[in-house]
């Protein structure tokens, strides 16, 4: 026997999906993994669109996930990551970032251009576009968000070839935070109507008094002659309670638009509850705005 030392290769494993079958395993297999972003963990389907997305721009399963966020079901692309796909793509001759007070730039030169391509984003255009006073990085490092965004639209402008229409996540991040809160604001508009419905529907009945006058009969004193509450009225409660629940508990703006729209439907349904109501969907759009944020 001999001692002689036998050189080991080294271990090289390739984990790329060969199939849909194996892409759903391994995606479903990394999804319980803390090894993941955290907005990928427990979501399979969109690990496996970042994925696909990402092959596209001949990013590594692994790559892809660090690089891709999936918001709103459209993937996009952190600004350093884009900035990288598009120096790996050997087309940019060279690339100059600065700030000049509150003034972001990104100038590059494309190989093959005659020349180079300024793009400048101001605090003036980050106000105009409802973002200075958004809570987070925008309050926190303005001017890093600055440059994140001179940055894409040079990119985005000079190198779409490269990277095929994807959006920054910065930029699809803010759009959706403000098509939120617009949302938010039209359902508290809708509320107003609903609940102007109803009280028009509560209006004083006018009513016959001895001397042939025109009196009103209030909603106090209909409430002292009313009968005892019937099968009806308990039904009613019944269903004002379980919209009062949906109410504190829905998830998207427009389950909240619907439950206001079912209360509308009710015949019966009172102004003080409808209000109660109006109250409830409107503390749970603030709980899902300040989520949002």
């Amino acid at each position: 026997m001999t001692n002689e030392l036998l050189a080991a290769s080294p271990l090289t494993t390739d984990f790329r999906p060969r199939s849909f079958q194996e892409a759903l395993q391994f995606c479903e297999f990394i999804s319980k993994s803390e090894l993941v972003p955290t907005t990928y963990r427990g979501k399979p389907a969109d690990i496996f669109t970042a994925i696909q997305a990402g092959a596209e721009l001949g990013f590594s399963p692994m790559q892809s996930l660090q690089s891709l966020i999936v918001i709103q079901g459209r993937p996009s692309m952190y600004s350093d990551a884009m900035l990288a796909l598009v120096q790996a793509s050997e087309k940019m001759e060279w690339i100059k970032e600065w700030a000049q007070g509150d003034v972001a730039y990104c100038e590059t030169k494309r190989v093959g251009y005659p020349e180079s391509y300024k793009v400048a984003f101001s605090q003036a255009d980050a106000e105009r576009m409802g973002l200075a006073k958004k809570p987070g990085a925008w309050t926190q490092t303005p001017g890093r968000m600055r440059q994140h965004r001179a940055r894409a639209f040079n990119l985005r402008d000079q190198y779409a070839d490269v990277l095929r229409g994807m959006g920054i996540t910065e930029e699809l991040d803010d759009v959706e935070t403000a098509k939120h809160a617009a949302q938010v604001q039209l359902s508290v508009e809708k509320g107003d109507m609903v609940l102007a419905k109803i009280e028009a529907r509560a209006e004083p009945t006018p009513k016959e008094d001895g001397a042939g006058q025109s009196a009103t009969v209030s909603e106090s004193a209909t409430s002292r002659d009313a009968p005892a509450p019937s099968h009806r009225q308990a039904d009613l409660e019944i269903v004002l309670k379980d919209l009062l629940r949906e109410a504190s508990q829905f998830k998207t703006v427009e389950e909240g638009n619907q439950v206001l729209m079912r209360a509308a439907e009710i015949e019966g349904v009172s102004v003080h509850n409808m209000q109660l109501l109006n109250r409830t969907v409107a503390g749970r759009m603030k709980v899902l705005k300040s989520q949002q944020s």
